[in-house]
């Protein structure tokens, strides 16, 4: 029960920490290029000080062994969600499948390691982070470009592959940092888990459903609509995006060309939110706020 209530306790933080993010972001104390330097900050200063500072302890076959498991478990597990994402949504949508395969680790994975298993389980995500950097800078790259081009350079210059292989020949010859630089680099790491999470929260407070409807023309040859049309759809979704998803292909497949805000109102006349007993609405409403909440959205949870 303790082990329950410390893992909530510390979701609990985080979505606090996101929420922090989220406000500053939308009372524009903070803009996209600063979340870039943030961001910068966190992947290239501050993940590896914290993963070099999780190498910092007592050497033991043991704990290698461990190590060498997660990283083989690490390549395991991304292939296996390519291959997923390759089956279930098609092999022609590359970008899916990286999304599928590859996690949000850096942000998500290393601050819930150290908050809930403490600092020195960071050593084992290390290993998954020098699996997702070599797999994201190789295969990664061929999903997102279409193109085969490994650069060494690029490999061997990750942040964490660096910091893994400079830290794992301190866990293995045993070398003690002088303890001005252990503490410095302990308190580098420690920002790990504010600022990643105020970052997240940016992101959140980016989010927009006429921006992801536009994405998802791609995905739409030959399609016509209006701008004007987009903006209905946003707003007749109900703030859920999946909603809006649904009228964009219905429109699609009915019209594909010259789709105006009249011909969208002939599928979808008002917003989609409503709360009945009888039908669906009432579960839809109620699955919007789970995942509303779930995905840690502040402004979608309070509207559903």
């Amino acid at each position: 029960m303790s082990e329950l209530f410390v893992i909530v306790r510390q979701i609990v933080i985080m979505f606090l920490l996101m929420s922090v993010g989220f406000l500053i972001y939308k009372k524009k104390m903070i803009d996209d290029h600063s979340t870039k330097q943030l961001t910068d900050i966190v992947l290239y200063i501050v993940n590896p000080a914290l993963s070099l500072v999780s190498f910092q302890q007592s050497f033991s076959a043991d704990k290698l062994i461990g190590f060498m498991i997660v990283f083989v478990l690490s390549f395991v597990t991304i292939f296996l969600g390519i291959f997923v994402g390759k089956i279930v949504i098609g092999k022609d949508f590359r970008l899916e499948q990286y999304a599928c395969g590859f996690s949000n680790a850096g942000f998500i994975g290393i601050p819930l390691v150290q908050n809930l298993l403490g600092v020195e389980y960071v050593f084992y995500m290390s290993a998954f982070l020098v699996a997702f950097g070599l797999m994201s800078w190789t295969y990664g790259l061929y999903l997102i470009s279409g193109k085969a081009d490994i650069s060494a350079k690029k490999l061997l210059s990750n942040p964490a592959i660096m910091a893994a292989i400079f830290g794992m020949i301190i866990f293995v010859l045993q070398i003690q940092l002088p303890a001005v630089i252990s503490s410095t680099l302990s308190t580098i790491g420690n920002m790990n888990t504010p600022l990643g999470m105020i970052i997240l929260g940016t992101y959140i407070a980016k989010e927009d459903i006429k921006k992801g409807l536009e994405k998802a023309l791609s995905y739409l040859p030959d399609i016509d609509i209006s701008d004007d049309a987009l903006m209905y759809i946003a707003g007749a979704s109900g703030g859920d995006v999946r909603c809006a998803y649904n009228i964009l292909e219905v429109a699609y497949y009915a019209f594909k060309k010259d789709i105006t805000v009249d011909k969208i109102k002939e599928i979808i006349p008002k917003a989609n939110v409503f709360i009945d007993e009888s039908d669906d609405g009432h579960y839809d409403a109620l699955s919007a706020l789970q995942k509303s909440i779930r995905g840690s959205d502040i402004d979608a949870s309070l509207h559903y």
